[in-house]
């Protein structure tokens, strides 16, 4: 998949996010970034932003999906799967849920 167009940057970006840990195996991911956006220009911006800080990173996007709807996108990194998701959208999959016995990781030790 092509990767979206490029979007200007803009700082200070309000993200409301939930980031655990998957039981190790080698072909799943380790780390899950949920994130919420309010419209989906704003989800749009956070994907761009993640990707562009990534790539500087030295990684690549494997999978991007929802990109030009915006209610919810997936962003798969092999070690990493960002979900980012209207904030409906995120109250309806409730994907904390689904993962609610993996390990929570505090902001501080994500960086």
């Amino acid at each position: 998949m092509s990767s979206p167009p490029s979007r200007p940057r803009k700082k200070n970006k309000r993200w409301i996010w939930c980031c655990s840990t998957w039981a190790s195996t080698p072909h799943s991911p380790t780390i899950f970034l949920i994130s919420s956006a309010r419209n989906p220009r704003q989800s749009q911006a956070i994907c761009d932003e993640i990707e562009h800080e990534l790539a500087r990173a030295g990684c690549k996007t494997k999978h991007l999906e929802g990109y030009h709807q915006g209610e919810w996108i997936l962003m798969d990194y092999g070690f990493l799967v960002v979900h980012i998701f209207s904030e409906k959208a995120r109250g309806f999959y409730d994907l904390e849920r689904l993962w609610r016995t993996a390990r929570k990781v505090a902001r501080e030790e994500a960086h």
